[in-house]
């Protein structure tokens, strides 16, 4: 009877580790779904909406540069002086 219980034991131990490898392997798997239709739900919405990311992009780029030449503008505001009056300093 004591190496039938042995047998049992093996047995069992052998088939938890081959489960926990399983479940680790369709884990990974599943993750790798959820990971993939996320991608694809992103990159959809970025061609749907291309234009308008692009633009507000370009727009952000020139606001950032600040005005390109300095006629017209006080010399705080030229490249040269870092536009300082958008940091809410006074000159």
């Amino acid at each position: 009877m004591p190496k039938r219980h042995a047998l049992l034991v093996a047995y069992l131990l052998f088939s938890g580790q081959e489960l926990r490898d399983e479940l680790a392997t369709m884990y990974i798997r599943v993750v790798g779904r959820w990971f993939n239709k996320a991608d694809k739900r992103h990159w959809q919405h970025f061609q749907s909406n291309g234009r308008a990311i692009n633009r507000k992009l370009h727009d952000f780029m020139r606001l950032r540069q600040g005005p390109a030449s300095g006629a017209g503008t006080d010399a705080g505001s030229r490249r040269c002086g870092g536009g300082d009056h958008w940091l809410g300093a006074t000159g």
